[in-house]
C-alpha cells in the first residue's frame, strides 16, 4: 500500500462477533492477525444496546448515543397506529451519523455495507456503499462506483444480494464474500484513498445464526468464518501505518439459541390479548409472496388464519427482536382498548402473566421494565412501552402465534449483549483494561481526529485526548428518504430469509 493512501482511521466492523468465540479462537491459534491486533490494542467487551441487536447497535456505535435519542429501535418502527410497522433506514435518523461529522470537519470519508445506511449519501472526495434492505440499484455513491467495481473484477453486490436464504452451501459462499468484500476495501483506497473507511462484514452473524450448532461454543462453519475473517483482518490492517486509529468492533455478540418464547400466546393465556380464525380465500404458496405485504407475526396461516382481535387485545408486541410490548390505547391505536385510568391495572396484570413465567427451580425467566427506565432521550416516546427482560439471551422472545407458549428456536444462534472491542493506534496503551459501551465509539473517533466533540452524548472518549477537547452544539441530521410502503414490504421478506421473521 502506497504511503500516500495510508488511512488516518480505520473501522473495521464485524457483525455478531462474539468476544468470547474471538479470545478462545486466538488462544487456540486460530485467528493469527488477531493475536498480533491484541498484542498492540486495548481490548474488552462492548457492551451492545438492549436488546442486543443489528439495527440499534450499529446506529448507536455510529451516532454515540442510545435508541431513545436516535430513534433506531430495531429495523421497524415500533409506535405505529394502525400496527403495520414502516421499516426503518438512514433518514429515520436522530442525530448526526458519524460519516456526515467527519465530512462536515473536511475529511475524505469511505462507507461500506454499513447496516442502517440505506440510501447512499454522496460524500464529497469519497464513496458509499449502502446497506440496502429493499430490492435497488442505487446503494453506491457515487452512482458510478458500482460499474467501477464489476469492470474491475471486484465485489460490487449490495449486502442484501448476499444474504443468507436457506443454501445449504451459504457458509462456503460466506467464505468468497469475506474476501472479495476485503480486496474491494484494498482497491478503493488505492484508487480513491480516503481519511477515514468504515466497512462492515456480516457474514459472521449469518453464518452464527444458522450454523451455530447444538452446543455452547460455535460448529465448524462458525469457526471458518471468523477465521475468514482473520485473513481479512491482516490484508486490511496492511492499510494503516502506526499514527492510524484502527477500531475493530461488532455490534453485538453471540451465542446458542435454546429455545423460542411466544409472548402472545402468554399474553392471550392470562386474557391479555386474544386471536380469532378466519378463513384464507387463496392458499398461499409458500414462497413467501402472497403475504409480502402482511406482517405476519400477527397472524398464523393456515386452512383458517389465527390473527389478532384488536378489539380485545390489551397488550402486543409490535415487531419481532424488540423484547418490547406496546399498550393498546384509546386514542393511540386504531383500536385501543385501554383508558388510560386503566392502564396501572393491566400493567399490574401483565406483571403477574409475566411472573408465572418460570424455569424448573421456580426462577423467573422474565422481568418487565416500562421504557423510561431503560432509555432516554428525545425520540423515546416511539419505543416500546415496556420492555420484557430476559434472565438471559439464551431464550428468544416472539411475537408468532404457533399455538405453543415454548418451542424449539428457528435459530440455533442468538444475539448476545457481549460485542468485541481493539483499539489501536496512538495514544493506546497495549493490554490497557476498558469498560466500554457501544455508543463509546463516536466519541473516541472525533477525540483521536482533533474534531469537536457534541453536547450531550451518552458515549465518552476511550483515548487519553492529544489536544483539549472542543465541544459543538447537537447537529440535526438531513432528513433522507424513508422506506415507502412497497420497499418496507420487501424487507420483510428478506429479513423473513434470514431468519428475523
Amino acid at each position: 500500500m502506497n504511503a500516500t493512501t495510508n488511512l488516518k482511521f480505520l473501522l473495521i466492523g464485524i457483525d455478531g462477533a462474539s468476544f468470547d468465540v474471538v479470545h478462545r479462537l486466538i488462544d487456540r491459534g486460530q485467528l493469527p492477525n488477531f493475536a498480533r491486533l491484541r498484542e498492540r490494542a486495548a481490548s474488552s467487551v462492548l457492551q451492545s444496546t438492549f436488546p442486543p441487536h443489528t439495527a440499534p447497535g450499529w446506529a448507536s456505535m455510529l451516532t454515540g448515543v442510545e435508541p431513545g435519542e436516535h430513534g433506531i429501535y430495531q429495523f421497524w418502527s415500533l409506535q405505529e397506529s394502525d400496527y403495520a410497522p414502516r421499516g426503518m433506514n438512514v433518514g429515520d435518523y436522530g442525530r448526526e451519523p458519524i460519516w456526515v461529522a467527519l465530512e462536515r470537519h473536511g475529511l475524505r470519508v469511505g462507507v461500506h455495507n454499513v447496516p442502517m445506511t440505506h440510501p447512499p449519501r454522496a460524500l464529497r472526495d469519497g464513496y458509499m456503499i449502502s446497506w440496502p434492505l429493499s430490492t435497488t440499484l442505487r446503494y453506491t455513491a457515487p452512482p458510478s462506483l458500482m460499474r467501477e467495481l464489476l469492470d474491475a473484477g471486484l465485489h460490487y453486490h449490495s449486502d442484501i444480494v448476499t444474504m443468507y436464504r436457506g443454501q445449504r452451501d451459504y457458509d462456503e459462499q460466506a467464505h468468497k464474500f469475506t474476501a472479495d468484500r476485503a480486496a474491494t476495501c484494498r482497491y478503493l483506497q488505492e484508487v480513491h484513498p480516503v481519511d477515514a473507511m468504515f466497512v462492515v462484514f456480516t457474514e459472521v452473524d449469518r453464518v452464527s445464526h444458522h450454523y451455530w450448532g447444538e452446543q455452547d461454543h460455535p460448529g465448524p462453519a462458525v469457526e471458518r468464518c471468523y477465521e475468514d475473517m482473520d485473513r481479512a483482518l491482516g490484508s486490511l490492517l496492511e492499510m494503516t501505518d502506526e499514527q492510524t486509529l484502527v477500531i475493530v468492533a461488532s455490534d453485538h455478540g453471540f451465542g446458542r439459541c435454546q429455545a423460542d418464547f411466544q409472548i402472545h400466546e402468554l399474553l392471550e393465556q392470562h386474557g391479555l390479548m386474544a386471536t380469532r380464525y378466519e378463513p384464507v380465500d387463496t392458499p398461499a404458496s409458500g414462497d413467501g409472496q402472497d403475504d409480502a405485504s402482511l406482517h405476519a407475526w400477527f397472524e398464523s396461516q393456515r386452512r383458517y388464519k389465527r390473527t389478532v382481535d384488536w378489539s380485545r387485545t390489551r397488550f402486543y408486541m409490535p415487531s419481532p427482536g424488540c423484547f418490547g410490548l406496546n399498550a393498546n390505547l384509546k386514542g393511540r391505536q386504531q383500536h385501543g382498548v385501554l383508558e388510560p385510568g386503566e392502564l396501572a391495572d393491566a400493567e399490574a396484570a401483565l406483571r403477574d402473566a409475566l411472573a408465572t413465567v418460570v424455569d424448573d427451580q421456580g426462577r423467573p425467566w422474565f422481568t418487565l421494565e416500562r421504557r423510561a427506565e431503560v432509555y432516554r432521550g428525545r425520540c423515546l416516546e416511539t419505543g416500546p412501552d415496556y420492555l420484557v427482560v430476559p434472565r438471559d439471551f439464551s431464550v428468544m422472545v416472539t411475537p408468532n402465534l404457533t399455538g405453543q407458549l415454548w418451542s424449539a428456536p428457528v435459530q440455533s444462534g442468538v444475539h448476545r449483549p457481549d460485542g468485541i472491542l481493539f483499539l489501536a493506534g496512538p495514544s493506546v496503551s497495549p493490554g490497557a483494561p476498558l469498560f466500554a459501551r457501544i455508543e463509546d465509539i463516536y466519541p473516541t473517533i472525533l477525540v483521536h481526529l482533533g474534531l469537536p466533540v457534541p453536547d450531550d452524548l451518552d458515549g465518552h472518549w476511550l483515548l487519553p485526548p492529544r489536544q483539549p477537547v472542543e465541544r459543538e452544539a447537537v447537529q440535526q441530521p438531513d432528513s433522507g428518504r424513508r422506506l415507502s410502503v412497497d420497499e418496507s414490504a420487501f424487507m420483510d421478506l428478506q429479513l423473513r430469509a434470514i431468519g428475523y421473521l
